[in-house]
């Protein structure tokens, strides 16, 4: 196996490590009170009371990425 193979294996091998150490961590939290009013503070802040919708575009945001 060439030098930079190896380099390359064994820092993707690092960073999928570590990803996975992050997603358990995220699993183990819960959602507070304060995290729900948060989120809602946000919402309220980036909409659009005259039209309707979120900020600019897209103004109906696809339902995937509203992570609320």
């Amino acid at each position: 196996m060439e030098k930079g193979q190896k380099k390359l294996l064994d820092s993707s091998e690092k960073i999928f490590r570590e990803l996975t150490k992050l997603n358990q961590e995220d699993k183990k939290g819960k959602i507070t009170k304060e995290d729900v009013l948060e989120a809602v503070n946000e919402f309220e802040v980036i909409f659009d009371r005259l039209y309707g919708g979120f900020n600019k575009r897209p103004k109906f945001p696809i339902p995937t990425t509203c992570y609320f």
